[in-house]
Protein backbone atom coordinates (compact mmCIF):
# COMPACT_ATOMS: atom_id res chain seq x y z
CA UNK A 1 0.00 0.00 0.00
CA UNK A 2 1.34 3.45 -0.89
CA UNK A 3 0.20 7.04 -1.00
CA UNK A 4 -1.25 8.96 -3.92
CA UNK A 5 -1.36 12.75 -3.89
CA UNK A 6 -4.60 13.24 -5.76
CA UNK A 7 -6.67 15.96 -7.35
CA UNK A 8 -10.21 16.44 -6.14
CA UNK A 9 -12.38 18.04 -8.81
CA UNK A 10 -16.04 17.15 -9.11
CA UNK A 11 -17.30 17.86 -12.61
CA UNK A 12 -18.74 16.35 -15.73
CA UNK A 13 -16.08 15.83 -18.37
CA UNK A 14 -17.17 17.18 -21.76
CA UNK A 15 -14.80 16.23 -24.59
CA UNK A 16 -13.27 19.07 -26.57
CA UNK A 17 -14.50 17.47 -29.79
CA UNK A 18 -18.08 17.78 -28.57
CA UNK A 19 -17.61 21.46 -27.82
CA UNK A 20 -16.13 22.11 -31.26
CA UNK A 21 -18.92 20.16 -32.90
CA UNK A 22 -21.62 22.04 -30.97
CA UNK A 23 -20.26 25.56 -31.41
CA UNK A 24 -18.13 25.57 -34.57
CA UNK A 25 -19.70 22.98 -36.86
CA UNK A 26 -21.19 25.52 -39.29
CA UNK A 27 -17.85 27.25 -39.85
CA UNK A 28 -16.14 23.90 -40.32
CA UNK A 29 -18.73 22.57 -42.76
CA UNK A 30 -18.65 25.84 -44.74
CA UNK A 31 -14.86 25.62 -45.02
CA UNK A 32 -15.04 22.06 -46.36
CA UNK A 33 -17.83 22.91 -48.79
CA UNK A 34 -15.80 25.82 -50.14
CA UNK A 35 -12.71 23.65 -50.56
CA UNK A 36 -11.99 22.29 -54.01
CA UNK A 37 -8.24 21.88 -54.63
CA UNK A 38 -6.52 23.09 -57.77
CA UNK A 39 -6.10 19.45 -58.76
CA UNK A 40 -9.45 17.71 -58.27
CA UNK A 41 -7.51 14.43 -58.16
CA UNK A 42 -6.29 15.36 -54.69
CA UNK A 43 -9.73 14.51 -53.36
CA UNK A 44 -9.17 10.83 -54.18
CA UNK A 45 -12.70 10.39 -55.47
CA UNK A 46 -13.91 7.12 -56.90
CA UNK A 47 -17.03 6.23 -58.82
CA UNK A 48 -19.57 3.60 -57.83
CA UNK A 49 -20.82 3.21 -61.38
CA UNK A 50 -19.50 3.19 -64.91
CA UNK A 51 -21.56 6.25 -65.84
CA UNK A 52 -19.19 8.95 -64.53
CA UNK A 53 -15.79 9.45 -66.15
CA UNK A 54 -13.64 9.89 -63.03
CA UNK A 55 -10.79 11.46 -65.02
CA UNK A 56 -13.06 14.13 -66.47
CA UNK A 57 -14.90 15.60 -63.47
CA UNK A 58 -16.75 18.91 -63.52
CA UNK A 59 -15.00 20.94 -60.80
CA UNK A 60 -17.89 23.40 -60.73
CA UNK A 61 -20.35 20.66 -59.76
CA UNK A 62 -18.68 19.09 -56.71
CA UNK A 63 -20.58 19.38 -53.43
CA UNK A 64 -20.59 17.87 -49.95
CA UNK A 65 -23.25 16.44 -47.65
CA UNK A 66 -23.71 14.32 -44.49
CA UNK A 67 -20.63 15.83 -42.90
CA UNK A 68 -19.42 14.66 -39.48
CA UNK A 69 -16.52 15.62 -37.20
CA UNK A 70 -14.71 12.39 -36.43
CA UNK A 71 -11.50 13.47 -34.63
CA UNK A 72 -9.94 16.56 -33.08
CA UNK A 73 -6.18 16.43 -32.50
CA UNK A 74 -4.84 19.17 -30.19
CA UNK A 75 -1.21 20.28 -30.25
CA UNK A 76 0.33 19.74 -26.81
CA UNK A 77 3.19 22.18 -27.37
CA UNK A 78 1.60 25.26 -25.83
CA UNK A 79 2.20 27.17 -22.62
CA UNK A 80 -0.70 29.59 -23.04
CA UNK A 81 -4.45 29.44 -23.51
CA UNK A 82 -3.95 29.73 -27.27
CA UNK A 83 -4.29 26.30 -28.84
CA UNK A 84 -3.75 24.77 -32.27
CA UNK A 85 -5.76 21.77 -33.35
CA UNK A 86 -6.68 19.72 -36.39
CA UNK A 87 -10.32 18.86 -37.00
CA UNK A 88 -10.81 15.72 -39.08
CA UNK A 89 -14.18 15.40 -40.80
CA UNK A 90 -15.66 13.02 -43.29
CA UNK A 91 -18.32 13.88 -45.82
CA UNK A 92 -20.22 12.37 -48.70
CA UNK A 93 -18.86 14.03 -51.85
CA UNK A 94 -21.13 14.29 -54.90
CA UNK A 95 -19.71 14.88 -58.37
CA UNK A 96 -20.48 14.54 -62.07
CA UNK A 97 -18.62 14.40 -65.34
CA UNK A 98 -17.70 17.57 -67.24
CA UNK A 99 -19.89 18.17 -70.27
CA UNK A 100 -22.90 16.27 -68.94
CA UNK A 101 -26.14 18.22 -68.85
CA UNK A 102 -28.22 15.88 -66.72
CA UNK A 103 -28.46 15.27 -62.98
CA UNK A 104 -26.58 11.96 -63.03
CA UNK A 105 -24.28 12.31 -59.99
CA UNK A 106 -22.06 9.80 -58.28
CA UNK A 107 -20.72 10.02 -54.72
CA UNK A 108 -18.16 8.65 -52.30
CA UNK A 109 -17.01 9.27 -48.74
CA UNK A 110 -13.99 11.53 -48.30
CA UNK A 111 -11.92 12.77 -45.35
CA UNK A 112 -10.57 16.27 -44.69
CA UNK A 113 -8.23 17.88 -42.19
CA UNK A 114 -8.79 21.48 -41.06
CA UNK A 115 -5.97 23.22 -39.21
CA UNK A 116 -7.45 25.60 -36.62
CA UNK A 117 -6.48 27.88 -33.74
CA UNK A 118 -8.50 29.36 -30.88
CA UNK A 119 -8.21 30.74 -27.38
CA UNK A 120 -9.87 28.90 -24.52
CA UNK A 121 -10.61 31.19 -21.60
CA UNK A 122 -14.19 31.17 -20.40
CA UNK A 123 -15.16 30.17 -23.94
CA UNK A 124 -13.63 29.19 -27.24
CA UNK A 125 -12.81 32.55 -28.81
CA UNK A 126 -10.79 33.69 -31.84
CA UNK A 127 -11.66 30.45 -33.63
CA UNK A 128 -9.84 30.50 -36.98
CA UNK A 129 -9.56 27.92 -39.75
CA UNK A 130 -6.18 28.28 -41.44
CA UNK A 131 -6.24 25.51 -44.01
CA UNK A 132 -8.25 22.62 -45.42
CA UNK A 133 -6.68 19.60 -47.07
CA UNK A 134 -7.44 15.95 -47.79
CA UNK A 135 -6.77 13.93 -44.67
CA UNK A 136 -3.84 11.54 -44.64
CA UNK A 137 -3.96 9.41 -41.49
CA UNK A 138 -0.26 8.63 -41.86
CA UNK A 139 0.59 12.32 -41.56
CA UNK A 140 0.98 13.20 -37.87
CA UNK A 141 1.23 16.97 -37.61
CA UNK A 142 1.76 17.21 -33.82
CA UNK A 143 4.59 15.48 -32.00
CA UNK A 144 2.88 15.92 -28.62
CA UNK A 145 -0.88 15.94 -28.21
CA UNK A 146 -3.56 16.70 -25.67
CA UNK A 147 -6.37 14.28 -24.99
CA UNK A 148 -9.98 15.09 -25.80
CA UNK A 149 -10.21 16.43 -22.22
CA UNK A 150 -7.21 18.68 -23.01
CA UNK A 151 -4.96 16.71 -20.67
CA UNK A 152 -1.40 16.19 -21.97
CA UNK A 153 -0.72 12.70 -23.27
CA UNK A 154 2.46 11.78 -21.41
CA UNK A 155 3.82 8.25 -21.32
CA UNK A 156 5.93 6.99 -18.43
CA UNK A 157 8.94 7.09 -20.76
CA UNK A 158 8.43 10.86 -21.07
CA UNK A 159 8.43 11.73 -17.37
CA UNK A 160 12.11 12.62 -17.25
CA UNK A 161 11.80 14.60 -20.49
CA UNK A 162 8.90 16.59 -18.97
CA UNK A 163 10.93 17.21 -15.82
CA UNK A 164 13.86 18.49 -17.86
CA UNK A 165 11.62 20.74 -19.97
CA UNK A 166 10.08 22.13 -16.79
CA UNK A 167 13.48 22.99 -15.36
CA UNK A 168 14.64 24.45 -18.69
CA UNK A 169 11.78 26.93 -18.42
CA UNK A 170 11.66 27.75 -14.74
CA UNK A 171 14.95 26.74 -13.06
CA UNK A 172 17.60 26.27 -15.78
CA UNK A 173 20.56 26.85 -13.46
CA UNK A 174 19.91 23.47 -11.85
CA UNK A 175 20.71 21.80 -15.17
CA UNK A 176 24.11 23.52 -15.22
CA UNK A 177 25.22 23.60 -11.57
CA UNK A 178 23.93 20.88 -9.20
CA UNK A 179 21.84 22.56 -6.51
CA UNK A 180 18.68 22.24 -4.46
CA UNK A 181 15.52 22.93 -6.43
CA UNK A 182 13.67 25.80 -4.76
CA UNK A 183 9.95 25.49 -5.63
CA UNK A 184 9.31 28.99 -4.25
CA UNK A 185 11.50 30.51 -6.96
CA UNK A 186 9.72 28.39 -9.57
CA UNK A 187 6.34 29.58 -8.29
CA UNK A 188 7.56 33.16 -8.50
CA UNK A 189 8.72 32.70 -12.09
CA UNK A 190 5.30 31.25 -12.95
CA UNK A 191 3.68 34.32 -11.40
CA UNK A 192 2.12 32.25 -8.61
CA UNK A 193 1.68 33.47 -5.04
CA UNK A 194 2.14 31.02 -2.16
CA UNK A 195 -0.05 31.44 0.91
CA UNK A 196 0.58 29.25 3.96
CA UNK A 197 -2.50 28.45 6.01
CA UNK A 198 -4.42 25.59 7.55
CA UNK A 199 -6.74 24.26 4.84
CA UNK A 200 -8.49 21.45 6.70
CA UNK A 201 -8.35 20.58 10.38
CA UNK A 202 -7.40 16.97 9.70
CA UNK A 203 -4.76 18.01 7.13
CA UNK A 204 -6.46 15.88 4.48
CA UNK A 205 -5.76 18.62 1.92
CA UNK A 206 -2.10 19.53 1.50
CA UNK A 207 -2.48 22.26 -1.10
CA UNK A 208 -4.74 24.04 -3.57
CA UNK A 209 -4.06 25.86 -6.81
CA UNK A 210 -6.56 28.55 -7.81
CA UNK A 211 -6.99 29.19 -11.52
CA UNK A 212 -9.56 31.96 -11.09
CA UNK A 213 -10.60 34.44 -8.42
CA UNK A 214 -12.99 32.95 -5.91
CA UNK A 215 -14.33 33.62 -2.42
CA UNK A 216 -13.55 31.03 0.27
CA UNK A 217 -15.14 31.48 3.71
CA UNK A 218 -15.74 35.14 2.95
CA UNK A 219 -12.16 35.72 1.82
CA UNK A 220 -11.23 36.57 -1.77
CA UNK A 221 -8.57 34.24 -3.12
CA UNK A 222 -6.97 35.61 -6.26
CA UNK A 223 -6.20 33.56 -9.35
CA UNK A 224 -2.67 32.12 -9.48
CA UNK A 225 -2.65 31.50 -5.71
CA UNK A 226 -1.26 28.34 -4.14
CA UNK A 227 -2.57 27.54 -0.68
CA UNK A 228 -0.26 25.22 1.26
CA UNK A 229 -0.75 23.75 4.71
CA UNK A 230 2.75 24.20 6.11
CA UNK A 231 2.05 21.75 8.95
CA UNK A 232 3.05 19.03 6.51
CA UNK A 233 6.68 20.11 7.04
CA UNK A 234 6.33 19.03 10.67
CA UNK A 235 4.42 15.83 9.96
CA UNK A 236 6.20 14.72 6.76
CA UNK A 237 9.33 16.89 6.78
CA UNK A 238 10.36 19.80 4.57
CA UNK A 239 10.62 17.64 1.45
CA UNK A 240 6.86 17.01 1.50
CA UNK A 241 6.22 20.76 1.72
CA UNK A 242 8.48 21.47 -1.25
CA UNK A 243 6.94 18.61 -3.20
CA UNK A 244 3.44 20.00 -2.58
CA UNK A 245 4.40 23.47 -3.85
CA UNK A 246 6.08 22.03 -6.92
CA UNK A 247 3.13 19.70 -7.46
CA UNK A 248 0.78 22.69 -7.67
CA UNK A 249 3.22 24.51 -9.97
CA UNK A 250 3.16 21.54 -12.34
CA UNK A 251 -0.65 21.61 -12.40
CA UNK A 252 -0.50 25.27 -13.45
CA UNK A 253 2.16 24.50 -16.06
CA UNK A 254 0.42 21.53 -17.68
CA UNK A 255 -3.25 21.38 -16.76
CA UNK A 256 -4.72 24.87 -17.18
CA UNK A 257 -6.32 24.00 -20.51
CA UNK A 258 -8.09 20.95 -19.09
CA UNK A 259 -9.36 23.14 -16.29
CA UNK A 260 -10.55 25.82 -18.73
CA UNK A 261 -12.43 23.20 -20.76
CA UNK A 262 -14.27 22.11 -17.63
CA UNK A 263 -15.13 25.74 -16.83
CA UNK A 264 -16.96 26.04 -20.13
CA UNK A 265 -19.62 23.87 -18.50
CA UNK A 266 -19.05 24.73 -14.83
CA UNK A 267 -18.03 28.42 -14.61
CA UNK A 268 -17.91 28.45 -10.80
CA UNK A 269 -15.04 25.97 -10.70
CA UNK A 270 -11.91 27.78 -9.57
CA UNK A 271 -9.37 25.43 -8.02
CA UNK A 272 -7.71 22.04 -7.77
CA UNK A 273 -7.28 20.46 -4.33
CA UNK A 274 -4.32 18.19 -3.62
CA UNK A 275 -5.07 15.53 -1.02
CA UNK A 276 -3.51 12.34 0.20
CA UNK A 277 -5.16 9.01 -0.47
CA UNK A 278 -4.09 5.41 -0.28
CA UNK A 279 -3.84 3.35 -3.42
CA UNK A 280 -2.76 -0.17 -4.28
CA UNK A 281 -2.42 -0.04 -8.04
CA UNK A 282 -3.11 2.13 -11.08
CA UNK A 283 -5.64 0.84 -13.60
CA UNK A 284 -5.05 2.87 -16.75
CA UNK A 285 -8.11 1.48 -18.53
CA UNK A 286 -10.50 3.03 -16.01
CA UNK A 287 -8.66 6.27 -15.27
CA UNK A 288 -10.51 9.56 -15.68
CA UNK A 289 -8.91 12.76 -17.06
CA UNK A 290 -8.60 13.91 -13.44
CA UNK A 291 -6.71 10.72 -12.60
CA UNK A 292 -4.34 11.28 -15.51
CA UNK A 293 -3.61 14.85 -14.41
CA UNK A 294 -2.80 13.67 -10.94
CA UNK A 295 -0.69 10.75 -12.09
CA UNK A 296 1.37 13.13 -14.24
CA UNK A 297 1.95 15.63 -11.43
CA UNK A 298 2.71 12.87 -8.94
CA UNK A 299 5.15 11.15 -11.31
CA UNK A 300 6.98 14.14 -12.80
CA UNK A 301 7.36 16.28 -9.66
CA UNK A 302 9.86 13.96 -7.91
CA UNK A 303 11.90 13.76 -11.11
CA UNK A 304 12.08 17.54 -11.23
CA UNK A 305 13.51 17.48 -7.71
CA UNK A 306 15.93 14.64 -8.41
CA UNK A 307 17.21 14.92 -11.96
CA UNK A 308 20.65 13.27 -12.22
CA UNK A 309 22.50 16.57 -12.60
CA UNK A 310 20.66 18.28 -9.74
CA UNK A 311 20.61 17.43 -6.05
CA UNK A 312 17.67 17.25 -3.70
CA UNK A 313 19.23 18.36 -0.41
CA UNK A 314 16.08 18.10 1.70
Amino acid sequence: MGFLISVRINYRICPFKNHVNTHQFNKISDAVENFVPNDIGELNLWTKSNIIGIDNLDEERVFFDEMKIEFVFVNGDTLTNDIEFDVVVYSEVYFTEAGRHDDDYDSCTNWFRLNCTATINGGLSNFTIHSVEPYDKKKNRFERKLSDALVPIISSDDYEYEAQQFLNLYFPDALIVPQMIDPRLIAEKLGLTIVYKEITEDMSVFGKIFFHDTVVDGELIKAKTILVDDRIALVRRLGALNNTILHECFHWHKHRLAFELVRLYNPVLSKIDTTIEEFSEINETSMSPTDWMELQARSVTPKILMLPNSHNLN
